[in-house]
Order: C-alpha cells, then sequence, then structure tokens
C-alpha cells in the first residue's frame, strides 16, 4: 500500500487529493486500487488533519516509534546480555578448552 496525490484541473483551479492505494493482481495483470481517500490536501492541511492522520498512524508503527525513541535518546537498553550464535558457540569454545574470542564471552 502507499499513498497517491491526485491532480484534477476543472473550471481553471487544481486540485490535489491524498488516496491510499493498494497493488492487486487480477486475472495475471497488476492493477491498483484505491482503498480509501484521505481528502484534498489544501483543506487537511489547511485544519492540521493530515499532521494529525500521520501522527496516529506512527503510533501504530513499532519501527518509527523505535526510531523515534532513538533520535529523542529516550530509549533504554534493559540487558546488555548476549544470546544466540555468539552465546553458543562461546560456550563450546569453553567447554573445549579454546580461547574465547572477547565479544562472544557470555555475560
Amino acid at each position: 500500500m502507499f499513498v497517491r496525490l491526485k491532480t484534477l484541473r476543472q473550471n481553471g483551479r487544481t486540485y490535489q487529493y491524498l488516496h491510499i492505494v493498494e497493488n492487486v493482481r487480477e486475472n495475471g495483470n497488476h492493477r491498483q486500487r484505491i482503498i480509501g481517500s484521505l481528502g484534498c490536501l489544501d483543506e487537511l492541511t489547511k485544519h492540521g488533519d493530515l499532521e494529525r492522520v500521520v501522527t496516529q498512524l506512527v503510533e501504530h508503527c513499532p519501527t518509527v516509534k523505535l526510531l523515534r525513541a532513538e533520535a529523542a535518546g529516550t530509549l533504554q537498553v534493559d540487558s546488555d546480555r548476549v544470546w544466540g550464535p555468539a552465546l553458543l558457540f562461546g560456550r563450546l569454545w569453553e567447554e573445549l578448552g579454546l580461547k574465547v574470542p572477547p565479544l562472544a564471552q557470555p555475560a
């Protein structure tokens, strides 16, 4: 899905509308279908509705929330414990009596 800006010219005036669009496949052909219309861009920006809609969409996106928290310096680390392959191979090397690389040492 994506947002499309559709421009229409009528009676010497230009109107711009924001639509949410999705790509679909019908009978082996790709088509784009409008899911919904957000309305006229001028009206959305004049009343501040566009910013409100975008802000509310961001609130439902965990990735964007993490990026915003990191940029604001409010992201906190709960643990610096090593997991996954580094922990597994670190243990194996330890049990075999091999020297454990510094980054793979378990906490």
